[in-house]
């Protein structure tokens, strides 16, 4: 099985381009069909380098927005799971710790605080829909925070204009085009990564039939095998 790093995908488009080289070179190299000439190699080793770069952007723009979205969640001062500390000890405050409008404020802190936040350094359908699973735990319950808030009326009057009501709900309208902006970055990355495997697998299995040629035409110890037989794409 090839590998899906990166860097292999670069070193193994150089290598295709080696062989095509390299049998560009052979006397009279001639395939049983044209699947498998030269310039059919060219046309699959420029179909998976084009996807090369694609694939770089949409994986630069998508980890760009997970990491927008983690400091909107997390990082930031401003944060949600920071400015929900001040809101927790203004209700405190302003209701008293046995109140049940305090209690319930603390839960719904305590459930914010206690949801786990995967890095995504990997970027596959799992992890990215426990994510999206984690992210809208969240969310939701900070609008739950927001909408108990609200039922207040003039009631909260924070002090700290980071915390007031309209603050919040700016917020968590960020919060949620941060997870729209991720799901869509998403799935703008995913096909592409899936069509850039595809073209390196058909490059390979070509690569490899390519190979088979070379040595049934000039022999397993000719020096034309020997020169490509180590080409592993």
């Amino acid at each position: 099985m090839f590998s899906k790093s990166e860097r292999s995908f670069g070193s193994r488009i150089e290598k295709a381009k080696k062989l095509k080289t390299l049998i560009s070179g052979f006397t009279n190299y001639q395939p049983e069909t044209g699947e498998f000439s030269i310039d059919d190699l060219q046309q699959s080793i420029e179909v998976a380098e084009n996807l090369n770069p694609q694939v770089a952007t949409a994986l630069f723009n998508y980890r760009q927005v997970v990491a927008q979205r983690r400091e909107i969640y997390t990082k930031s001062p401003l944060s949600i799971k920071k400015i929900i500390t001040p809101v927790n000890a203004f209700f405190r405050a302003k209701f008293g710790k046995t109140s049940s409008n305090y209690l319930t404020t603390k839960s719904l802190v305590a459930k914010i605080r206690g949801v786990k936040l995967k890095s995504q350094a990997k970027v596959d359908e799992e992890t990215h829909s426990v994510s999206q699973q984690s992210y809208g735990s969240i969310l939701l319950n900070f609008q739950n925070l927001i909408n108990d808030i609200e039922a207040l009326e003039l009631v909260y009057n924070p002090v700290n204009d980071s915390i007031k009501l309209d603050k919040l709900i700016d917020l968590k309208i960020l919060a949620q085009k941060s997870n729209d902006d991720v799901t869509e970055a998403f799935g703008i990355l995913t096909p592409k990564q899936d069509q850039r495997l595809a073209a390196f697998k058909t490059l390979s299995e070509k690569a490899q039939r390519i190979k088979d040629y070379v040595q049934s035409q000039y022999g397993i110890n000719s020096s034309e095998y020997k020169l490509v037989k180590g080409l592993n794409i």
